[in-house]
């Protein structure tokens, strides 16, 4: 995944270097990268990462992730999982949102753990292997109601620490932590199944490789 602090260090080496563009390669934007390579001369690429530079100093995190680090579907609209998994990219983006806006560290780094793991069980999906349908059928079951009801159970953390109201909220907190585990755990698990049935998958075609080689 691409860094926004990564970004920032190219953008400053591509302005001492007179404005080469690596920060565009790093970016996979190799076309522009290119043209920086080509128009250096010019000074014009010098004055486009001195407005990158700016531009990543004050991008937010998600602002980043958004714009650089987006998965690409390679599929059209008729691919059977296209609305499955643009469905599941917007809660784990809602997720990042809300976790960020998170005080307690030891609640937001559960919900970062989580969101890494729903993420994986997302790349799997939109991958071109054996998995990936598996994968699909999981997360169609957790968009069904736990991964709705994990975003609506965080945000409601949110409020109660931004809550005025004197009141001892400490149990409902410790249910909001024990549910976001639980949630992590199941996620494990997903995992897990997806993980066992691509190995039953490639030990069956070993066996029919075998089969096939004593003939």
């Amino acid at each position: 995944m691409k860094k926004r602090a990564y970004a920032i260090v190219y953008s400053a080496l591509s302005i001492m270097l007179g404005g080469i563009g690596i920060q565009k390669f790093y970016l996979g934007q190799t076309k522009r990268g290119v043209l920086h390579v080509l128009f250096f001369w010019t000074f014009i690429p010098t004055i486009l990462c001195v407005i990158d530079l700016l531009k990543f100093t004050f991008m937010t995190e998600e602002e980043f992730d958004d714009k650089y680090n987006r998965i690409e579907l390679t599929y059209n609209n008729n691919y059977e999982g296209y609305d499955i998994i643009n469905s599941a990219l917007k809660y784990n983006k809602l997720i990042n949102t809300a976790s960020i806006k998170i005080k307690d560290d030891k609640i937001k780094e559960n919900i970062k753990e989580l969101n890494e793991l729903y993420k994986n069980i997302i790349d799997i999906s939109v991958k071109d292997t054996a998995s990936n349908k598996i994968a699909i059928k999981e997360l169609e079951k957790l968009l069904e109601y736990n991964i709705p009801t994990i975003v609506k159970i965080i945000n409601t953390y949110i409020d109660l620490e931004n809550s005025k109201i004197e009141q001892d909220n400490t149990k409902l907190k410790n249910d909001i932590m024990d549910s976001i585990i639980a949630i992590k755990e199941n996620l494990k698990n997903v995992l897990n199944t997806i993980y066992n049935n691509n190995v039953i998958d490639i030990s069956s075609d070993i066996e029919v490789i075998k089969s096939t080689s004593k003939r």
